[in-house]
């Protein structure tokens, strides 16, 4: 049946029963469209244009729409709410984001273009006060944080404990901020559902409760139609090169020339203080080429300070520069230094035995300044190469089961592919057609726990965050008519 698509099967007299709660749907939609309570479906026009609904993994959700002749009375403006329902099932909730409103040919009529988001737009609608944590769970920040500054979104029912902090400090964030950074140390996921509850949840841990099969039963397994598989090679590579940001070095020591005239001493790379030390190490060679005489000298940061004695020396670290009271040594190793370099991080790694079936080597570079670990960039280099090379194919197929979206692992089985596993949901386009008959189309691909987990550890260590502090004032204009009053909101943590 795969791959042919056969509109008996959508009919309920056919295959519907009361066995599973995972009904295969009618055909058709009882379609409901509210917009701030103001229903609207009558001036959709489904044989021409049809409401799309997107879900792309890590992205919020989107709904784009048109409605035809809207009377004047009916006036569609930002941030307004929209539910998208099949009889009382939603399909779709969210807010409004854009509304672009054209003169229709009937007169007092309005041609409505709409672009809505998610619920989860609504986290980016709160910035949340710096505090801090101690010995709190994920779940009990969460539950704190939605309770005080968004509480139409249920934080409870639907919240996982992955993690207990034993100090968790936060800046002022918006909401949104807080969950991507928990979601990064934790290796969790969140999204807002139709009737507005917070779900966080671990990697992977959100399955669907079915399964795609070219031989359903309709009761644990239901059919698709259409489906394909995708080998693109535009992306493809059997080299990769991580090029991160920069590292520091192991203890090195180097021997740099005098002339016997200058002062001061040019170095190769830029140094910082070998490890055990508050600065770098300099010795000035007060012996021969033969017999050094290695006298350790106070190293001090330029700008900052001054040569007060023969065996100061200043360090200027962004010219590469040293410099001492009197000429240096007229020697080959008038001066020994202890320190680390910085370098710019480059690991590349191949599979020979892709490259010798491919015939060629296909290079990939992969930019990322917080990668500063070599054995870090040599894992991730290892795992980028491995999605390579395992068939990692994407799938594409249609089907009419709803409330598909991204994020979800989906098990599939295909006869004609030889494919009987799970594959996590990439994107998923949902449209409403012609009679209300939904059709998502659903992009599914291979899942790596192991590379998301080092791409989850890279995140973490970049992690960039507003120092937190116990005190802070915080000046709060809010203007109503013509009087602008000032508010003070005062962060303070007794001590």
């Amino acid at each position: 049946m795969a791959g042919i698509f056969n509109p008996n099967i959508f009919q309920p007299s056919v295959f519907q029963t009361t066995a599973s709660e995972f009904v295969y749907p009618n055909d058709q939609l009882n379609l409901s469209v509210l917009i701030n309570g103001v229903e609207v479906a009558d001036y959709l026009d489904l044989d021409f244009e049809k409401p799309v609904i997107t879900s792309v993994i890590s992205q919020i959700p989107t709904l784009d729409m048109k409605l035809f002749d809207v009377p004047a009375s009916i006036q569609i403006n930002k941030w307004m709410t929209i539910e998208v329902l099949d009889y009382i099932s939603p399909i779709f909730s969210g807010v409004v984001m854009l509304a672009n409103g054209k003169e229709s040919e009937n007169m007092f009529r309005i041609n409505w273009t709409l672009t809505c988001s998610g619920n989860e737009k609504l986290t980016e609608t709160k910035l949340v006060r710096a505090q801090k944590f101690d010995n709190q769970t994920d779940a009990q920040v969460l539950k704190y944080y939605f309770d005080t500054y968004l509480p139409e979104v249920d934080a409870e029912i639907y919240v996982s404990t992955l993690r207990t902090f034993t100090e968790l400090p936060f800046g002022r964030y918006k909401l949104k901020a807080v969950l991507d950074y928990l979601c990064t140390v934790t290796g969790g996921n969140w999204y807002i559902d139709y009737d507005k509850y917070l779900h966080y949840f671990g990697t992977s841990s959100e399955v669907l409760p079915f399964t795609f099969s070219d031989s359903p039963n309709f009761t644990t397994s239901f059919p698709y139609y259409d489906f394909e598989r995708i080998d693109d090679g535009n992306d493809y590579y059997n080299v990769i090169e991580i090029i991160g940001g920069n590292y520091l070095s192991d203890n090195e020591t180097v021997y740099l020339a005098g002339n016997g005239v200058s002062n001061r001493i040019s170095l190769p790379l830029k140094y910082h203080a070998p490890t055990g030390s508050t600065s770098v190490q300099i010795w000035r060679n007060d012996g021969t080429y033969a017999v050094p005489s290695w006298t350790l000298l106070i190293t001090k940061a330029a700008y900052l300070n001054s040569l007060d004695w023969p065996d100061d020396c200043l360090y200027y670290f962004d010219e590469k520069l040293i410099e001492q009271e009197d000429a240096w040594p007229n020697l080959l190793n008038a001066v020994k230094l202890t320190g680390r370099y910085e370098a710019k991080l480059r690991v590349r790694v191949d599979n020979p035995d892709a490259i010798e079936a491919d015939g060629r080597e296909i290079e990939y570079p992969y930019y990322d300044d917080t990668i500063i670990d070599k054995e870090v960039a040599r894992s991730l280099a290892t795992e980028f190469l491995n999605t390579q090379q395992d068939n990692t194919y994407t799938y594409r197929f249609k089907t009419q089961m709803r409330k598909l979206r991204a994020g979800l692992l989906v098990p599939i089985v295909n006869s004609t592919f030889a494919v009987n596993e799970s594959f996590m949901a990439q994107k998923v386009i949902t449209e409403i057609g012609i009679g209300g008959q939904v059709e998502s189309t659903v992009d599914i691909g291979k899942y790596y726990p192991n590379l998301i987990d080092l791409l989850l550890k890279v995140k973490k260590a970049a992690q960039k965050t507003e120092t937190y502090t116990s005190e802070g004032v915080l000046d709060w204009l809010v203007k109503y008519t013509e009087d602008v009053t000032v508010t003070e909101e005062i962060d303070y943590t007794p001590s």
